[in-house]
């Protein structure tokens, strides 16, 4: 029983040192693939879509817990900074122009003075 202890505290570690982060990217990425999703389509995320997200927020929680305590307060605020910027960004284009942000839009972006 205590080797089971010992290891569910070590797989836990990436999450309870980045708790709150874990949680709103958690969320950002959710309300943001139902604002795309749902908004014109009317149709559903793939089933495995939750699971996909929480895995892939585990492995960088993960690489956030090996890096010190300063580190990981920089390399935090950056991953918001930047995952919030294309969230809104992509759901913005998504309501305005009816498509997620590609390689087209950002072509007319980048031709654009």
């Amino acid at each position: 029983m205590k080797r089971i202890k010992k290891w569910l505290d070590i797989i836990t570690v990436p999450i309870s040192k980045n708790g709150e982060f874990f949680v709103f990217m958690y969320m950002l990425s959710m309300v943001s693939a139902a604002c795309t999703v749902f908004y014109h389509w009317k149709q559903e995320l793939y089933a495995f879509s939750w699971w996909e997200v929480g895995l892939w927020l585990y492995v960088i929680s993960t690489l956030l817990a090996i890096m010190p305590k300063k580190v990981r307060r920089i390399a935090r605020g950056i991953i918001y900074f930047i995952a919030y910027s294309i969230s809104l960004a992509d759901v913005y284009c998504f309501v305005k122009f009816e498509s997620p942000i590609n390689p087209s839009i950002l072509m007319l972006i980048s031709e654009t003075n």
